[in-house]
């Protein structure tokens, strides 16, 4: 996303990951607010008859595609770069008077959001903090949430130690979303309050096959055929879960992954956290702005 910060790094030729980690702690100092909140700018054009808002670990990158798709512009985007937020990023959020014409395209045409179960959620977020690129560069964002959770837990912080599903839960409950990565934070944006018409139609990713063309034809456009919706969801940093035994799920819950991550994981829902009243309690405590303003269940 385009923000003063990365323009500066990218100035004075800062790589990649040393910019990442010098927004990431901007950020903690400095959250950014209004519609760059969480670092998912919502997208408009012209040519599209609504505005989509989009959060990390909730589809975005099939939001992105979707969008792309309807803006007459995914050719373009794929040639750029098969990861669609290259070019969204790169090109089209940097186009002259974007946000500009954001503002008068979220007075002008219906929002649309993409959600995400807020539990089914909150464990990719988990599962995330276990990948090898985690341990393997210090400046990596994770290693310092990481490192927070072990804190607050009362554990003495090694690069590879485990780290349960509750006790990132504990950490989601009690930290400022406002100043930690969209990656980790909740689905809610506090600029989502003030929109002049709202959220007037809301898509679930766990239901994108009926909500996406629901959606389409509600606004006029071409309903998306099932296999154009799965050829929209690849991601390249998609992890396919497996059903799971409980004493997998108790020993995610309350031990956790080994680090780094081994390749498939368990599904794990709100309904699965239920099942354990400490961790359901924080998950509500993190996220229950989610599960308000998208109308999920708090228990299934």
């Amino acid at each position: 996303m385009p923000t003063l910060t990365g323009d500066l790094s990218r100035l004075l030729k800062i790589n990649d990951r040393d910019r990442i980690a010098l927004s990431v702690w901007w950020r903690s100092i400095f959250p950014h607010t209004g519609f760059r909140e969480h670092q998912r700018v919502p997208l408009w054009h012209p040519d599209v008859p609504f505005v989509l808002i989009t959060s990390q670990r909730a589809g975005s990158t099939m939001g992105a595609t979707w969008f792309f798709h309807h803006a007459g512009l995914l050719e373009k985007a794929r040639a750029y770069d098969p990861f669609a937020h290259r070019y969204e990023q790169d090109i089209f959020l940097k186009a002259n008077g974007y946000f500009a014409g954001l503002k008068r395209a979220v007075r002008e045409k219906p929002a649309v959001k993409l959600v995400r179960d807020p539990g089914a959620r909150a464990f990719s977020s988990y599962l995330a903090l276990h990948d090898a690129r985690a341990t393997a560069d210090p400046r990596d964002h994770r290693t310092s949430i990481r490192r927070k959770i072990a804190q607050q837990a009362n554990k003495p912080f090694t690069a590879d130690m485990r780290l349960s599903f509750s006790e990132f839960l504990a950490w989601a409950a009690q930290v400022d979303h406002r100043r930690i990565d969209g990656h980790e934070a909740r689905q809610k944006n506090l600029y989502e309050d003030s929109l002049p018409r709202g959220i007037e139609h809301i898509i679930k990713l766990e239901g994108a096959e009926a909500d996406i063309p629901g959606v389409e034809k509600a606004l006029g456009l071409v309903p998306s055929t099932p296999e154009q919706i799965i050829d929209l969801g690849t991601s390249q940093h998609y992890v396919k879960k497996i059903d799971a035994e409980a004493p997998t799920i108790d020993e995610i819950m309350n031990e956790g992954v080994t680090m780094p991550r081994p390749g498939r994981q368990p599904k794990i829902t709100t309904q699965t956290i239920a099942a354990y009243p400490e961790a359901h309690r924080d998950l509500i405590l993190a996220f229950g702005p989610d599960y308000e303003a998208y109308g999920y269940d708090a228990h299934k």
